[in-house]
């Protein structure tokens, strides 16, 4: 019988937990667009969409004909020379000028970050600005600032850290909200 070392064993171990955080924030992220669908059109998921009136805005209150609510997608880009990948977000309200931002960063190789900012909001000449801050922990750079806009359709934040500082460049996925 084959014996793994303690080395292996640590190997493996860090493998199967990034695939299960890949696994569980790709269920959380299709669930989410499941569930918006089902939200916007009134039917489910598997039943075919009506067609949109209009301009498609969903309904907001945030600012007139459309939400920061839901899924955006994206890159994130560090300055400090950390690279770049793909970034995802799930935005929902948290109450007054509050609202939860659930991201996911896909870093390198298979891992990928999963972690929630809380951003205040304030509603400025047609766009939402956002700030807030997260601990991200000290391996990572612990502290992280964000300061951003939001419009109907694209979603930009600058943040900066300890160790690193960039951008988030996001907006609605194909398909919608």
């Amino acid at each position: 019988m084959r014996t793994f070392n303690s080395a292996t064993k640590i190997v493996l171990g860090v493998a199967l937990g990034a695939w299960a955080g890949c696994a569980s924030s790709d269920r959380a992220w299709k669930e989410e667009g499941t569930a918006e669908a089902s939200a916007i059109t009134g039917q489910s998921a598997t039943e075919p969409a009506p067609q949109a009136k209009g301009d498609g805005a969903s309904q907001s209150t945030e600012t007139a004909g459309w939400s920061i609510d839901g899924r955006w997608e994206g890159k994130w880009h560090s300055d400090a020379g950390h690279g770049e990948n793909r970034l995802r977000c799930l935005m929902e309200k948290a109450g007054d000028s509050q609202y939860r931002a659930k991201f996911f960063a896909k870093a390198v190789g298979p891992f990928e970050m999963n972690y929630t900012v809380m951003f205040t909001t304030k509603e400025e000449d047609g766009k939402v600005k956002i700030s807030g801050k997260a601990d991200l922990g000290w391996l990572i750079g612990g502290e992280y600032r964000y300061e951003g806009e939001i419009t109907k359709d694209h979603f930009t934040t600058k943040y900066d850290s300890k160790f690193d500082r960039g951008t988030f460049d996001m907006a609605r996925p194909a398909g919608g909200k």
